[in-house]
């Protein structure tokens, strides 16, 4: 796999200063694009029902974001377990890695992904066209996580263990609590899987960029997730194992709130804009001629684009389509005062190609 080193890259921006700290570079693995079944069909791992996903390519950190890195480019060190350079961060909520994700992609020159008002749950604005750092979606982190293999876990068995044999080969590829009772450990000190990436398993549970939400069973291109919620989605397992050997698992899910710290959780960053070859067609974004109100959305488009805008209640269901339709060039309005909804709050989604946004709004009037 072709990696790539962040920290080089920072040096080449003239960033010396910050990155002769850093002993460990930032190495970033190429992820190849194709189509995977997200989910399994053991009861007891809980992620029902399977389905059909295709991902374009995309970058992976091979590691855990370290605690030597986090300071880097923050400034500062939220862990529990300041053991040393080497051991991962964590204690950061959803916020600070989306925001660590944006101060990287500035000091390596690319475009920043999360929106300047992310903090409000309602409104966090993502753009899966930008070419910067990012938390993977949930769907890139099964697919990373498996790396072509179709076992509960990725070094090719499943659960639950039932041997010796199976207790060993955990021990080998995760930091777990059977091996680490008590604190996590330095990162990639255990097997990596078939694509090069460690600890995809154990050490720490890592956050998704998805709002956590029920599964679909239709086939899914570059999925993103529920579209409003409570808490994000975590991935990956953890040095504690407080919910046992299967969490563990390739498609074990768990959830946090995204103001939460937790010894427990950590993240990697992925990178690069979403590739259109495997999209049905390629959709320009809007210009940053977007505002949307109480009363109205305008957006213009700088090329024809599939627009879909759509109105749903605060518990994520979809209760007005406003638009759902290839636009050409121009500029538009929708009038969502006219969506004849009863009176209250809602989610409306914005969406042209990979662009979305979304935003909560008081219907009252």
């Amino acid at each position: 796999m072709r990696k790539r080193n962040l920290f080089c890259m920072m040096i080449l921006v003239g960033l010396t200063h910050v990155s002769a700290q850093v002993t460990r570079p930032l190495t970033m693995v190429s992820i190849p694009a194709g189509t995977f079944q997200m989910g399994d069909t053991n009861s007891a791992i809980g992620a029902i029902p399977v389905h059909s996903v295709t991902l374009g390519a995309f970058t992976m950190s091979q590691t855990l974001v370290t605690q030597e890195q986090y300071v880097a480019v923050m400034g500062v060190n939220p862990s529990y377990f300041d053991s040393g350079s080497t051991w991962p961060v964590e204690q950061v909520t959803w916020y600070d890695a989306a925001l660590f994700c944006n101060k990287l992609s500035k000091l390596a020159g690319l475009d920043t992904v999360y929106g300047h008002n992310i903090g409000d749950g309602y409104t966090d604005l993502i753009d899966y066209t930008k070419n910067g750092y990012r938390l993977p979606t949930e769907a890139e982190y099964e697919y990373a996580y498996r790396a072509g293999t179709t076992t509960d876990y990725y070094w090719g068995r499943n659960y639950p263990p039932t041997t010796m044999a199976d207790t060993l080969a955990i021990d080998s590829n995760a930091v777990w609590y059977g091996n680490s009772p008590t604190n996590t450990q330095p990162v990639a000190t255990k097997k990596p899987n078939a694509w090069g990436l460690y600890d995809m398993s154990g050490n720490l549970w890592e956050w998704c960029n998805d709002w956590y939400g029920s599964y679909s069973a239709s086939s899914q291109t570059n999925p993103t997730g529920a579209i409003s919620g409570s808490y994000r989605v975590l991935r990956g397992g953890s040095w504690s194992n407080g919910y046992g050997l299967v969490d563990l698992c390739s498609a074990y899910r768990l959830y946090f709130g995204p103001n939460g710290i937790s010894s427990l959780v950590g993240f990697r960053v992925v990178c690069g804009a979403r590739s259109t070859a495997v999209l049905p067609q390629k959709d320009a974004a809007p210009s940053k001629r977007i505002s949307i109100s109480n009363s109205a959305i305008t957006y213009e488009l700088p090329a024809a684009s599939n627009v879909s805008i759509a109105l749903y209640d605060m518990q994520g269901r979809q209760v007005r389509q406003l638009v759902n339709a290839m636009q050409n060039t121009g500029l538009y309005r929708v009038d969502i005062s006219r969506a004849r909804v009863t009176k209250g709050y809602y989610i409306v989604k914005f969406k042209a190609g990979e662009f979305v946004v979304q935003k909560k709004l008081a219907l009252v009037d």
